[in-house]
C-alpha cells in the first residue's frame, strides 16, 4: 500500500506528458483510469517494490549516464577492430550466473549487455544469461561484473 501514491503520480505524469492534454474532462478520464489500474494491479497481488518506480528514479539515473560512458568505449573498441587490420575478431559464448536478481535487475542487465556494442545477450533466464561476444576476455564473470554490480544496485538496490 506504501507504492500507491508514489505510482499513481508516476502514472499520471507519464499519462500527462504522453497525451498532452491539459483539459479538465481529459485529466480527469486519465485519474480514473489510472485508478482503475492502480485498483486492478492490488486485486491481482501485482503491487509491490518492483512496480512501484518512483524509489528507482536517481539510481536508475546515475546507471543510465554510466551506461552511455560504457556504450561509448564499446563502440571505440568495435571501430579499432573494424579499422586496424591487425585487429582480429574472437568471438565467444558466455554463461553468466544471475545471482538470484530480480526479474527486472535480469532484464535490465540483459538489455544493457545487448546495448553494448560487441554483445549480445541471446538467452536470458532467472539462473543466468547467454551472452555473444565479439572478443575474447579474460574471465567473463570478471568482464561482466562492474555492470551486473550496477545494475543490480540501479534495479534492487542492493550491490
Amino acid at each position: 500500500m506504501i507504492y500507491v501514491p508514489g505510482l499513481f503520480i508516476a502514472l499520471i505524469a507519464l499519462w500527462l506528458a504522453l497525451s498532452g492534454h491539459g483539459e479538465a474532462f481529459m485529466v480527469g478520464l486519465a485519474v480514473v483510469s489510472v485508478i482503475l489500474s492502480i485498483l486492478l494491479t492490488m486485486c491481482l497481488g501485482l503491487m509491490g517494490r518492483e512496480a512501484s518506480p518512483y524509489h528507482r528514479l536517481v539510481p536508475m539515473a546515475r546507471y543510465a549516464v554510466w551506461l552511455m560512458g560504457e556504450i561509448v568505449k564499446s563502440n571505440v573498441a568495435v571501430l579499432r577492430t573494424i579499422i586496424e587490420p591487425s585487429a582480429r575478431l574472437r568471438p565467444r559464448l558466455a554463461a553468466l550466473d544471475a545471482d538470484g536478481r530480480s526479474e527486472l535487475a535480469t532484464a535490465l542487465f540483459a538489455n544493457s549487455i545487448t546495448l553494448t556494442p560487441g554483445t549480445v545477450t541471446i538467452e536470458a533466464a532467472r539462473d543466468g544469461l547467454l551472452v555473444h561476444s565479439l572478443h575474447d576476455g579474460a574471465d567473463e564473470q570478471d568482464e561482466f561484473a562492474p555492470m551486473a554490480a550496477r545494475s543490480l544496485m540501479a534495479a534492487d538496490g542492493r550491490g
